[in-house]
Protein backbone atom coordinates (compact mmCIF):
# COMPACT_ATOMS: atom_id res chain seq x y z
CA UNK A 1 0.00 0.00 0.00
CA UNK A 2 1.88 3.17 -0.85
CA UNK A 3 1.89 6.53 1.30
CA UNK A 4 -1.25 7.94 -0.51
CA UNK A 5 -3.21 4.93 0.05
CA UNK A 6 -2.32 4.87 3.50
CA UNK A 7 -2.98 8.66 4.55
CA UNK A 8 -6.15 8.38 2.40
CA UNK A 9 -6.81 5.47 4.85
CA UNK A 10 -6.26 7.03 7.77
CA UNK A 11 -8.12 10.33 6.44
CA UNK A 12 -11.74 8.22 6.26
CA UNK A 13 -11.58 6.90 9.86
CA UNK A 14 -10.38 9.88 11.33
CA UNK A 15 -12.90 12.59 10.21
CA UNK A 16 -11.34 15.80 11.99
CA UNK A 17 -7.95 15.42 11.13
CA UNK A 18 -7.03 17.17 8.17
CA UNK A 19 -4.60 16.05 5.34
CA UNK A 20 -1.84 19.19 6.40
CA UNK A 21 -1.75 17.90 10.16
CA UNK A 22 -1.23 14.56 9.08
CA UNK A 23 1.52 15.28 6.53
CA UNK A 24 3.09 17.32 9.63
CA UNK A 25 2.43 14.13 11.79
CA UNK A 26 4.43 12.46 9.08
CA UNK A 27 7.58 14.49 8.97
CA UNK A 28 7.89 14.51 12.48
CA UNK A 29 7.52 10.73 12.57
CA UNK A 30 10.41 10.95 10.31
CA UNK A 31 12.40 12.79 12.27
CA UNK A 32 12.17 10.44 15.55
CA UNK A 33 13.57 8.09 13.59
CA UNK A 34 16.23 10.16 12.29
CA UNK A 35 15.95 9.32 8.85
CA UNK A 36 16.00 6.02 9.05
CA UNK A 37 12.04 5.94 8.00
CA UNK A 38 10.24 6.52 4.83
CA UNK A 39 7.41 8.27 4.54
CA UNK A 40 5.30 5.35 3.76
CA UNK A 41 6.62 3.37 6.84
CA UNK A 42 6.25 7.13 9.08
CA UNK A 43 2.46 6.68 7.86
CA UNK A 44 1.62 2.82 8.62
CA UNK A 45 3.71 4.14 12.32
CA UNK A 46 0.72 7.10 12.55
CA UNK A 47 -1.81 3.84 11.34
CA UNK A 48 -1.47 1.63 13.90
CA UNK A 49 -1.11 4.40 17.21
CA UNK A 50 -4.71 5.41 15.44
CA UNK A 51 -5.35 1.54 15.66
CA UNK A 52 -6.60 1.35 11.55
CA UNK A 53 -6.07 -1.79 10.15
CA UNK A 54 -4.52 -1.60 6.97
CA UNK A 55 -5.39 -4.29 4.34
CA UNK A 56 -2.52 -4.97 2.14
CA UNK A 57 -3.85 -7.62 0.14
CA UNK A 58 -5.14 -6.87 -3.25
CA UNK A 59 -8.96 -6.51 -3.50
CA UNK A 60 -10.60 -8.94 -6.09
CA UNK A 61 -11.48 -6.67 -9.28
CA UNK A 62 -14.60 -7.98 -11.24
CA UNK A 63 -13.98 -6.97 -14.82
CA UNK A 64 -15.41 -7.49 -18.39
CA UNK A 65 -13.25 -9.57 -20.65
CA UNK A 66 -11.98 -6.67 -23.15
CA UNK A 67 -10.31 -5.21 -19.56
CA UNK A 68 -8.39 -8.28 -19.32
CA UNK A 69 -4.57 -7.97 -20.38
CA UNK A 70 -1.97 -10.20 -19.04
CA UNK A 71 -0.42 -10.17 -15.52
CA UNK A 72 -3.64 -9.57 -13.69
CA UNK A 73 -3.49 -11.36 -10.06
CA UNK A 74 -6.92 -11.85 -8.09
CA UNK A 75 -9.11 -11.67 -11.19
CA UNK A 76 -13.28 -11.82 -10.72
CA UNK A 77 -14.71 -12.51 -13.95
CA UNK A 78 -18.43 -13.42 -14.92
CA UNK A 79 -19.40 -14.96 -18.07
CA UNK A 80 -21.15 -17.81 -20.38
CA UNK A 81 -19.32 -21.33 -21.05
CA UNK A 82 -19.13 -21.02 -25.15
CA UNK A 83 -16.73 -24.41 -25.41
CA UNK A 84 -16.02 -27.18 -22.79
CA UNK A 85 -13.29 -28.97 -23.65
CA UNK A 86 -12.80 -32.22 -22.19
CA UNK A 87 -9.91 -32.33 -19.88
CA UNK A 88 -6.40 -33.00 -20.90
CA UNK A 89 -3.47 -35.04 -19.52
CA UNK A 90 -0.32 -33.59 -19.67
CA UNK A 91 3.26 -34.26 -17.78
CA UNK A 92 5.02 -31.11 -15.94
CA UNK A 93 8.62 -30.63 -16.34
CA UNK A 94 9.50 -32.15 -13.29
CA UNK A 95 8.11 -35.60 -14.91
CA UNK A 96 5.13 -35.30 -12.51
CA UNK A 97 1.51 -35.95 -14.56
CA UNK A 98 -1.36 -33.10 -14.11
CA UNK A 99 -4.32 -32.20 -15.75
CA UNK A 100 -5.53 -29.31 -17.30
CA UNK A 101 -9.55 -28.02 -18.18
CA UNK A 102 -10.13 -25.51 -21.00
CA UNK A 103 -13.30 -23.38 -21.90
CA UNK A 104 -13.65 -20.60 -23.82
CA UNK A 105 -15.67 -17.83 -22.55
CA UNK A 106 -17.92 -15.11 -23.64
CA UNK A 107 -19.81 -11.75 -22.28
CA UNK A 108 -20.87 -8.93 -24.04
CA UNK A 109 -17.49 -7.44 -24.65
CA UNK A 110 -15.71 -10.48 -26.11
CA UNK A 111 -14.08 -13.90 -25.64
CA UNK A 112 -11.79 -15.25 -23.96
CA UNK A 113 -9.69 -18.57 -23.50
CA UNK A 114 -9.79 -20.12 -19.75
CA UNK A 115 -7.37 -23.17 -18.61
CA UNK A 116 -8.28 -24.84 -15.48
CA UNK A 117 -5.67 -26.69 -13.45
CA UNK A 118 -4.98 -30.13 -11.41
CA UNK A 119 -7.51 -30.78 -8.67
CA UNK A 120 -9.83 -27.51 -9.36
CA UNK A 121 -10.06 -29.13 -13.12
CA UNK A 122 -11.06 -32.69 -12.40
CA UNK A 123 -13.88 -31.30 -9.95
CA UNK A 124 -14.77 -29.38 -12.39
CA UNK A 125 -15.11 -31.92 -14.89
CA UNK A 126 -17.43 -34.18 -12.64
CA UNK A 127 -20.25 -30.72 -13.17
CA UNK A 128 -21.37 -32.07 -16.06
CA UNK A 129 -21.67 -30.33 -19.50
CA UNK A 130 -20.93 -26.66 -18.99
CA UNK A 131 -22.21 -25.72 -21.94
CA UNK A 132 -24.35 -22.32 -22.16
CA UNK A 133 -23.75 -22.10 -18.50
CA UNK A 134 -23.12 -18.78 -16.82
CA UNK A 135 -20.04 -18.92 -14.07
CA UNK A 136 -18.75 -16.45 -12.12
CA UNK A 137 -14.82 -17.25 -11.49
CA UNK A 138 -13.01 -15.89 -8.15
CA UNK A 139 -8.91 -15.11 -7.68
CA UNK A 140 -7.97 -15.70 -11.66
CA UNK A 141 -5.17 -14.89 -12.98
CA UNK A 142 -3.76 -13.78 -16.33
CA UNK A 143 -1.42 -14.54 -18.90
CA UNK A 144 0.22 -14.38 -22.37
CA UNK A 145 -0.83 -17.70 -24.41
CA UNK A 146 1.18 -19.48 -27.33
CA UNK A 147 -0.25 -16.85 -29.74
CA UNK A 148 0.19 -13.93 -27.61
CA UNK A 149 -3.53 -13.52 -26.66
CA UNK A 150 -4.78 -13.43 -23.16
CA UNK A 151 -5.50 -16.32 -21.08
CA UNK A 152 -7.34 -16.37 -17.73
CA UNK A 153 -5.80 -19.32 -15.73
CA UNK A 154 -7.49 -20.96 -12.34
CA UNK A 155 -5.15 -21.87 -9.76
CA UNK A 156 -5.33 -23.68 -6.38
CA UNK A 157 -6.74 -20.39 -4.89
CA UNK A 158 -9.58 -20.00 -7.58
CA UNK A 159 -12.82 -20.61 -7.32
CA UNK A 160 -15.59 -21.68 -9.98
CA UNK A 161 -19.70 -20.82 -8.98
CA UNK A 162 -21.69 -22.07 -11.65
CA UNK A 163 -24.95 -20.50 -12.65
CA UNK A 164 -24.12 -17.57 -9.70
CA UNK A 165 -27.17 -15.85 -7.41
CA UNK A 166 -28.26 -12.73 -8.91
CA UNK A 167 -26.63 -12.78 -11.83
CA UNK A 168 -29.13 -11.49 -14.79
CA UNK A 169 -28.62 -14.42 -17.89
CA UNK A 170 -29.79 -12.14 -20.74
CA UNK A 171 -27.10 -9.70 -20.49
CA UNK A 172 -24.74 -12.89 -21.91
CA UNK A 173 -24.32 -13.67 -25.33
CA UNK A 174 -26.48 -16.95 -25.98
CA UNK A 175 -23.71 -20.19 -27.30
CA UNK A 176 -26.01 -19.91 -30.63
CA UNK A 177 -24.67 -16.32 -31.24
CA UNK A 178 -21.28 -18.32 -31.79
CA UNK A 179 -22.83 -20.75 -34.39
CA UNK A 180 -22.08 -20.42 -37.92
CA UNK A 181 -23.79 -21.09 -41.23
CA UNK A 182 -22.16 -23.69 -43.30
CA UNK A 183 -21.95 -21.61 -46.18
CA UNK A 184 -20.11 -19.29 -44.12
CA UNK A 185 -17.20 -22.07 -43.46
CA UNK A 186 -15.26 -21.05 -46.79
CA UNK A 187 -14.96 -17.24 -44.91
CA UNK A 188 -13.23 -19.26 -42.18
CA UNK A 189 -10.38 -21.33 -40.82
CA UNK A 190 -12.33 -22.76 -37.54
CA UNK A 191 -16.20 -23.16 -37.70
CA UNK A 192 -18.61 -23.61 -34.99
CA UNK A 193 -21.37 -25.33 -36.77
CA UNK A 194 -24.62 -27.52 -36.18
CA UNK A 195 -25.88 -29.83 -39.05
CA UNK A 196 -28.00 -32.81 -39.58
CA UNK A 197 -27.01 -35.85 -40.93
CA UNK A 198 -27.87 -37.38 -43.86
CA UNK A 199 -25.35 -40.13 -45.17
CA UNK A 200 -23.89 -43.16 -43.21
CA UNK A 201 -20.77 -42.65 -41.61
CA UNK A 202 -18.10 -44.28 -43.15
CA UNK A 203 -15.54 -45.46 -41.16
CA UNK A 204 -11.75 -47.14 -42.36
CA UNK A 205 -8.12 -47.24 -40.78
CA UNK A 206 -4.62 -45.72 -41.53
CA UNK A 207 -0.91 -46.41 -40.49
CA UNK A 208 0.98 -43.34 -39.03
CA UNK A 209 3.57 -43.09 -37.09
CA UNK A 210 2.00 -43.27 -33.86
CA UNK A 211 0.56 -46.41 -34.97
CA UNK A 212 -2.89 -47.89 -36.65
CA UNK A 213 -5.54 -44.13 -36.75
CA UNK A 214 -9.04 -44.24 -37.52
CA UNK A 215 -11.40 -41.71 -39.49
CA UNK A 216 -14.85 -41.18 -40.03
CA UNK A 217 -16.39 -39.19 -43.01
CA UNK A 218 -20.14 -38.83 -43.23
CA UNK A 219 -22.01 -35.42 -44.72
CA UNK A 220 -23.60 -32.87 -42.72
CA UNK A 221 -26.45 -30.14 -43.61
CA UNK A 222 -28.18 -27.06 -42.31
CA UNK A 223 -30.70 -24.54 -44.32
CA UNK A 224 -27.65 -23.09 -45.72
CA UNK A 225 -25.87 -25.79 -47.05
CA UNK A 226 -23.75 -29.17 -46.99
CA UNK A 227 -20.39 -30.21 -45.37
CA UNK A 228 -18.73 -33.29 -45.16
CA UNK A 229 -17.55 -34.00 -41.19
CA UNK A 230 -14.55 -35.74 -41.02
CA UNK A 231 -13.73 -37.09 -37.71
CA UNK A 232 -10.30 -38.05 -36.99
CA UNK A 233 -9.08 -40.98 -34.18
CA UNK A 234 -10.81 -40.40 -30.90
CA UNK A 235 -13.27 -37.71 -32.31
CA UNK A 236 -14.15 -41.04 -34.75
CA UNK A 237 -14.59 -43.43 -31.83
CA UNK A 238 -17.02 -40.89 -29.94
CA UNK A 239 -19.28 -40.33 -32.62
CA UNK A 240 -19.07 -43.85 -34.30
CA UNK A 241 -22.68 -44.78 -33.68
CA UNK A 242 -24.01 -41.45 -35.39
CA UNK A 243 -26.95 -42.19 -37.76
CA UNK A 244 -29.30 -40.05 -40.57
CA UNK A 245 -31.35 -37.96 -38.86
CA UNK A 246 -29.04 -36.97 -35.57
CA UNK A 247 -28.48 -33.66 -35.55
CA UNK A 248 -24.52 -32.90 -34.02
CA UNK A 249 -22.77 -29.84 -33.52
CA UNK A 250 -18.73 -29.02 -33.61
CA UNK A 251 -17.37 -26.38 -32.12
CA UNK A 252 -13.73 -25.38 -33.01
CA UNK A 253 -13.49 -27.49 -36.18
CA UNK A 254 -11.31 -26.89 -38.81
CA UNK A 255 -12.14 -25.82 -42.02
CA UNK A 256 -10.66 -27.71 -45.13
CA UNK A 257 -11.41 -27.22 -49.27
CA UNK A 258 -12.62 -30.33 -50.31
CA UNK A 259 -12.89 -31.87 -53.66
CA UNK A 260 -14.94 -29.65 -56.64
CA UNK A 261 -15.22 -27.06 -54.35
CA UNK A 262 -16.72 -28.89 -51.13
CA UNK A 263 -16.49 -28.29 -47.65
CA UNK A 264 -14.91 -30.21 -44.97
CA UNK A 265 -14.85 -29.78 -41.92
CA UNK A 266 -12.32 -31.45 -39.91
CA UNK A 267 -12.65 -32.32 -35.67
CA UNK A 268 -9.29 -33.17 -34.74
CA UNK A 269 -8.10 -33.17 -31.02
CA UNK A 270 -9.25 -29.44 -30.20
CA UNK A 271 -12.67 -30.19 -31.81
CA UNK A 272 -15.35 -30.51 -29.32
CA UNK A 273 -18.41 -32.89 -30.73
CA UNK A 274 -21.76 -33.16 -29.24
CA UNK A 275 -25.12 -35.12 -30.67
CA UNK A 276 -27.97 -32.44 -29.49
CA UNK A 277 -30.39 -34.03 -27.30
CA UNK A 278 -28.64 -37.07 -27.06
CA UNK A 279 -28.26 -37.81 -22.87
CA UNK A 280 -24.80 -39.41 -22.48
CA UNK A 281 -24.89 -40.10 -18.58
CA UNK A 282 -21.86 -41.34 -17.30
CA UNK A 283 -20.73 -42.25 -13.81
CA UNK A 284 -19.05 -39.12 -12.41
CA UNK A 285 -22.48 -37.56 -12.94
CA UNK A 286 -24.44 -39.96 -11.05
CA UNK A 287 -25.94 -38.56 -7.84
CA UNK A 288 -26.35 -40.19 -4.33
CA UNK A 289 -29.09 -40.30 -2.69
CA UNK A 290 -29.20 -39.28 1.28
CA UNK A 291 -29.77 -42.86 2.36
CA UNK A 292 -27.15 -44.00 0.49
CA UNK A 293 -24.19 -41.94 2.00
CA UNK A 294 -21.74 -43.84 4.04
CA UNK A 295 -18.96 -42.64 6.35
CA UNK A 296 -15.63 -42.33 4.34
CA UNK A 297 -17.33 -41.74 0.81
CA UNK A 298 -15.71 -39.26 -0.98
CA UNK A 299 -15.94 -36.96 -4.54
CA UNK A 300 -19.65 -37.63 -4.15
CA UNK A 301 -22.18 -35.76 -6.53
CA UNK A 302 -25.59 -35.60 -4.35
CA UNK A 303 -28.71 -33.54 -5.30
CA UNK A 304 -30.98 -32.16 -2.07
CA UNK A 305 -33.14 -28.90 -0.76
CA UNK A 306 -31.77 -26.24 1.72
CA UNK A 307 -33.45 -26.99 4.39
CA UNK A 308 -32.10 -24.37 7.04
CA UNK A 309 -28.81 -23.05 7.56
CA UNK A 310 -26.70 -21.54 10.36
CA UNK A 311 -25.38 -17.88 10.27
CA UNK A 312 -21.89 -17.29 8.42
CA UNK A 313 -19.02 -17.56 10.30
CA UNK A 314 -15.50 -16.97 10.04
CA UNK A 315 -13.39 -19.27 12.03
CA UNK A 316 -9.14 -19.74 12.41
CA UNK A 317 -8.21 -22.91 10.56
CA UNK A 318 -4.39 -23.40 10.92
CA UNK A 319 -3.96 -20.36 11.43
CA UNK A 320 -6.06 -18.56 8.55
CA UNK A 321 -9.33 -17.23 8.60
CA UNK A 322 -12.20 -19.38 6.41
CA UNK A 323 -15.92 -18.78 6.20
CA UNK A 324 -18.04 -21.53 7.22
CA UNK A 325 -21.52 -22.30 7.12
CA UNK A 326 -23.49 -25.31 7.95
CA UNK A 327 -27.04 -26.54 6.82
CA UNK A 328 -29.94 -29.11 7.29
CA UNK A 329 -30.62 -30.39 3.72
CA UNK A 330 -32.75 -33.32 2.41
CA UNK A 331 -34.00 -35.52 -0.26
CA UNK A 332 -36.40 -37.65 -0.98
CA UNK A 333 -34.85 -40.74 1.08
CA UNK A 334 -33.52 -38.83 4.09
CA UNK A 335 -32.16 -36.11 6.53
CA UNK A 336 -28.27 -34.94 6.79
CA UNK A 337 -26.09 -31.91 7.68
CA UNK A 338 -23.71 -30.27 5.40
CA UNK A 339 -20.55 -28.17 6.27
CA UNK A 340 -19.52 -25.70 3.56
CA UNK A 341 -16.33 -23.62 3.59
CA UNK A 342 -14.70 -20.65 1.76
CA UNK A 343 -16.49 -19.42 -1.34
CA UNK A 344 -19.02 -22.48 -0.98
CA UNK A 345 -20.06 -21.24 2.36
CA UNK A 346 -20.83 -17.51 0.89
CA UNK A 347 -22.90 -18.66 -1.51
CA UNK A 348 -25.27 -20.69 0.40
CA UNK A 349 -25.41 -17.61 2.76
CA UNK A 350 -26.88 -15.82 0.07
CA UNK A 351 -29.21 -19.08 -0.76
CA UNK A 352 -33.15 -18.79 -0.03
CA UNK A 353 -34.04 -21.89 2.10
CA UNK A 354 -36.01 -24.74 -0.16
CA UNK A 355 -33.56 -24.01 -2.95
CA UNK A 356 -32.63 -27.13 -4.48
CA UNK A 357 -29.02 -27.78 -4.59
CA UNK A 358 -26.24 -29.98 -6.64
CA UNK A 359 -23.38 -30.39 -5.08
CA UNK A 360 -20.21 -32.02 -6.82
CA UNK A 361 -17.24 -33.57 -4.73
CA UNK A 362 -18.90 -33.76 -1.78
CA UNK A 363 -17.21 -36.17 1.34
CA UNK A 364 -19.54 -38.17 4.08
CA UNK A 365 -17.77 -38.55 7.45
CA UNK A 366 -19.50 -39.41 11.22
CA UNK A 367 -20.37 -36.49 12.78
CA UNK A 368 -21.58 -37.73 16.43
CA UNK A 369 -23.79 -40.51 15.62
CA UNK A 370 -24.69 -39.29 11.89
CA UNK A 371 -23.49 -39.15 8.70
CA UNK A 372 -22.86 -35.45 7.74
CA UNK A 373 -21.67 -34.22 4.61
CA UNK A 374 -18.38 -31.70 3.73
CA UNK A 375 -18.20 -29.36 0.93
CA UNK A 376 -14.65 -27.90 0.50
CA UNK A 377 -12.79 -25.82 -1.46
CA UNK A 378 -12.56 -28.43 -4.61
CA UNK A 379 -16.51 -28.73 -4.09
CA UNK A 380 -18.94 -27.01 -6.93
CA UNK A 381 -22.37 -26.19 -5.90
CA UNK A 382 -25.04 -25.62 -8.75
CA UNK A 383 -28.36 -23.76 -7.69
CA UNK A 384 -30.85 -25.47 -9.19
CA UNK A 385 -33.54 -22.70 -9.05
CA UNK A 386 -36.45 -24.07 -10.76
CA UNK A 387 -36.21 -27.74 -10.00
CA UNK A 388 -38.45 -29.33 -7.54
CA UNK A 389 -38.03 -31.95 -4.77
CA UNK A 390 -39.98 -34.69 -2.79
CA UNK A 391 -39.78 -33.56 0.92
CA UNK A 392 -38.09 -35.97 3.30
CA UNK A 393 -39.89 -39.11 4.23
CA UNK A 394 -41.80 -38.39 7.55
CA UNK A 395 -41.60 -41.06 10.65
CA UNK A 396 -44.23 -42.25 12.15
CA UNK A 397 -43.99 -42.35 16.09
CA UNK A 398 -44.67 -46.20 16.19
CA UNK A 399 -41.54 -47.05 14.11
CA UNK A 400 -39.24 -44.48 15.17
CA UNK A 401 -37.51 -47.20 17.27
CA UNK A 402 -36.78 -49.23 14.41
CA UNK A 403 -34.80 -46.32 12.80
CA UNK A 404 -31.54 -46.54 14.35
CA UNK A 405 -28.89 -43.41 14.24
CA UNK A 406 -30.53 -40.72 11.91
CA UNK A 407 -32.20 -37.94 11.45
CA UNK A 408 -35.85 -38.02 11.15
CA UNK A 409 -38.88 -35.96 10.32
CA UNK A 410 -41.96 -35.79 12.56
CA UNK A 411 -45.18 -34.99 12.46
CA UNK A 412 -48.10 -34.84 14.84
CA UNK A 413 -50.58 -32.77 17.10
CA UNK A 414 -48.96 -31.19 20.17
CA UNK A 415 -50.56 -32.22 23.56
CA UNK A 416 -48.32 -30.84 25.80
CA UNK A 417 -45.93 -28.47 26.43
CA UNK A 418 -43.21 -27.58 29.36
CA UNK A 419 -42.17 -24.01 30.05
CA UNK A 420 -38.23 -22.97 28.81
CA UNK A 421 -35.85 -23.45 31.35
CA UNK A 422 -32.45 -22.64 31.77
CA UNK A 423 -28.95 -25.45 32.52
CA UNK A 424 -25.74 -25.41 32.50
CA UNK A 425 -23.99 -27.56 30.12
CA UNK A 426 -20.25 -27.62 29.54
CA UNK A 427 -20.21 -24.36 31.67
CA UNK A 428 -22.67 -22.60 29.46
CA UNK A 429 -26.29 -21.51 30.45
CA UNK A 430 -28.56 -22.87 27.78
CA UNK A 431 -32.13 -23.11 27.44
CA UNK A 432 -33.98 -26.20 27.09
CA UNK A 433 -37.69 -27.16 26.66
CA UNK A 434 -39.68 -30.11 25.52
CA UNK A 435 -43.35 -30.88 24.42
CA UNK A 436 -45.33 -34.11 23.59
CA UNK A 437 -46.32 -34.71 19.83
CA UNK A 438 -49.02 -37.27 19.30
CA UNK A 439 -50.21 -38.29 15.59
CA UNK A 440 -52.22 -41.46 15.22
CA UNK A 441 -49.90 -44.20 16.10
CA UNK A 442 -48.41 -43.06 19.32
CA UNK A 443 -46.53 -40.41 21.48
CA UNK A 444 -43.48 -38.88 21.45
CA UNK A 445 -41.59 -36.42 23.60
CA UNK A 446 -39.40 -33.96 21.71
CA UNK A 447 -36.47 -31.72 23.78
CA UNK A 448 -35.05 -28.67 21.99
CA UNK A 449 -32.17 -26.93 22.88
CA UNK A 450 -30.60 -23.61 22.41
CA UNK A 451 -32.29 -21.53 20.32
CA UNK A 452 -34.47 -24.30 18.80
CA UNK A 453 -36.45 -24.01 22.56
CA UNK A 454 -36.95 -20.36 22.48
CA UNK A 455 -39.17 -20.77 19.54
CA UNK A 456 -41.63 -23.32 21.80
CA UNK A 457 -43.40 -19.95 23.29
CA UNK A 458 -44.75 -19.31 20.31
CA UNK A 459 -46.74 -22.73 19.96
CA UNK A 460 -49.62 -23.90 21.15
CA UNK A 461 -51.50 -27.19 22.65
CA UNK A 462 -53.55 -28.66 19.83
CA UNK A 463 -51.56 -27.28 17.30
CA UNK A 464 -50.28 -29.30 14.27
CA UNK A 465 -46.18 -29.13 13.43
CA UNK A 466 -43.46 -30.78 11.58
CA UNK A 467 -40.21 -30.99 12.94
CA UNK A 468 -37.67 -31.72 10.58
CA UNK A 469 -33.96 -32.96 11.89
CA UNK A 470 -34.51 -34.95 15.47
CA UNK A 471 -32.86 -37.81 16.32
CA UNK A 472 -33.53 -40.98 18.63
CA UNK A 473 -32.23 -40.05 22.80
CA UNK A 474 -33.78 -43.00 24.33
CA UNK A 475 -35.13 -46.59 23.48
CA UNK A 476 -37.07 -47.29 26.65
CA UNK A 477 -40.97 -47.40 26.63
CA UNK A 478 -41.07 -43.92 26.29
CA UNK A 479 -39.88 -42.15 22.77
CA UNK A 480 -37.62 -39.43 23.48
CA UNK A 481 -36.44 -37.38 20.46
CA UNK A 482 -33.95 -34.38 20.61
CA UNK A 483 -33.23 -31.57 18.68
CA UNK A 484 -30.07 -30.45 16.84
CA UNK A 485 -28.47 -27.11 16.08
CA UNK A 486 -30.16 -27.36 12.82
CA UNK A 487 -33.88 -28.91 13.98
CA UNK A 488 -36.52 -26.83 11.96
CA UNK A 489 -40.40 -26.11 12.75
CA UNK A 490 -42.64 -25.72 10.73
CA UNK A 491 -46.44 -24.56 11.81
CA UNK A 492 -49.20 -25.98 9.55
CA UNK A 493 -50.35 -22.77 8.48
CA UNK A 494 -46.79 -21.68 7.04
CA UNK A 495 -46.65 -24.99 5.44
Amino acid sequence: MRKDEIINKILSSKLNLTREKLEKLIEEKKQMYKGLLSDEGAARLIAQEFLIELNDKPEAVELKIKDLVAGLNNVTLIARVIIDWPIQDFTKNNGEKSVVKKLLLADETGVIQCLIWGEKALTLQKAGELQGKIIKILHGYTKEGLKENVELHLGVKSSIIISPFGVYEKNFPEVTKFINKINEAKKLTKINAIGVVNSQPKISSFKSEAGIGKVLRVKISDSTGEAILVAWNEQAEKIKDIKIGDTIQIMNGKVIAGINGSIEIHAEKQTVLNLINKAAIKDWEKTLKIIELKPGVKNCNIKVKLIKKSELKMINVAEKKVLVIEALVGDETGLATITFWGENAKLIAETKENTVLTIINASAKLSGKFTALTAGKFAIINLNFNAVLADPPKTKINEIKNEGNKLLSVEGVIANISPVKEVVVKGEIMHVSSLTLRDETGEAELTFWGNIADEILNLKVGEKIKVLGVFLKKRNERIELSSIRLTKILHEKNR
